[in-house]
Parts: structure tokens; sequence; C-alpha cells
């Protein structure tokens, strides 16, 4: 059970593609105003949604820093307190990050997670590990 709180904004983006879920990881649009879900795994994201859109062109709030709740997927490799988290591919879930050279960290779990998705409590915090 997620015990999430956000005391920042979110951002108001338009959705893009269609349909966006809640406390999913977000990419940027076509245009500058415009948010997605991501293409692939392992992207930087520009924040997670806090609502959820029905259709495109409708507002999308997204935070882009703070403490949100994130839909993950755990099932194969478990998601303790403090682990890095990275995008998980096109649903826009996340996932525990590799810590992999040219990786992009997304978030740091609040909460652990052992099943596919599963609501837990995240802090924004977005880093790009370098190649060594």
């Amino acid at each position: 059970m997620s015990f999430s709180n956000n005391n920042y904004n979110p951002k108001a983006y338009l959705a893009e593609g269609g349909a966006i879920g809640a406390a999913l990881f977000v990419v940027p649009g076509t245009a500058a105003n415009q948010a997605k879900l991501p293409t692939g795994a392992d992207v930087m994201p520009i924040g997670i949604t806090y609502w959820e859109v029905t259709a495109a062109g409708q507002t999308l709030e997204v935070l882009e820093d703070g403490v949100c709740d994130l839909l993950v997927n755990a099932a194969g490799t478990a998601i303790a307190v403090g682990d890095p988290i990275a995008v998980h591919g096109v649903t826009g879930r996340g996932k525990k990050a590799a810590l992999a050279n040219t990786q992009f960290v997304a978030a740091v779990a609040r909460e652990a997670a052992t099943t596919d998705g599963a609501r837990i409590s995240v802090r924004i915090d977005r880093a790009y590990m370098p190649a060594s």
C-alpha cells in the first residue's frame, strides 16, 4: 500500500497518443507542450503522471520532482526501499534500474515491491549513468 504525498505542483502537458494512466512515466511528446508514454525501456522520462487521461489532447498533469506513486513491474526483479528505478518499457511502469553505463535512473523507491503492477511511493530523482 502506497503512502505517497507530494509537496510540488504538477506541470500541465497535452496528452499525445491517446489514453495515459496515472502513476506512469512519460517522455516528451512531438511538440514542446506534449507528453506521451515511453517508446522503450531505460529512456529518460520528464516525470510521472498524477492523474489519468482518456484521450489525446487532454490536459495531463505530470510531476517532475517530489514524491509520488508509481506503478512498477517487480515480479522478475524485486524492488527494495532505496533501489534506483528506471523506465520498464512502453507501458510507462518502473523497474529496478540496472545501473549500467549510459542508462538513466528516474526515481528512488520509498517502498518495496515483488509483483508486477504494484503501486509504490517513489522520489523522482532523474540522473544519467555516464559511460565508464
